[in-house]
């Protein structure tokens, strides 16, 4: 809701997870930017249990190589 998405303008889907059963919503979020990185068409799925921050998944991260130099992960644009 702070993000001004219109995600229950998407379909509802049942979630598994660690407090139990839960209804959320998947919908796409047509343009999503992360720092100077811009990526269209982003599968997403909102859960109504509050968090503190937002999950980036695989339906952002599979657009990027991963590397890992010591302690430190680098996304490199395919």
């Amino acid at each position: 809701d702070r993000l001004g998405l219109a995600y229950k303008n998407g379909r509802q889907v049942p979630m598994g997870t660690a407090n139990g059963t839960t209804v959320g919503w998947a919908f796409k979020i047509p343009t999503l930017r992360v720092g100077d990185v811009v990526a269209y068409e982003v599968d997403a799925v909102v859960t109504p249990a509050p968090m503190p921050m937002v999950l980036l998944g695989n339906s952002y991260l599979s657009r990027f190589s991963m590397r890992r130099d010591g302690d430190q992960m680098m996304l490199i644009r395919r």
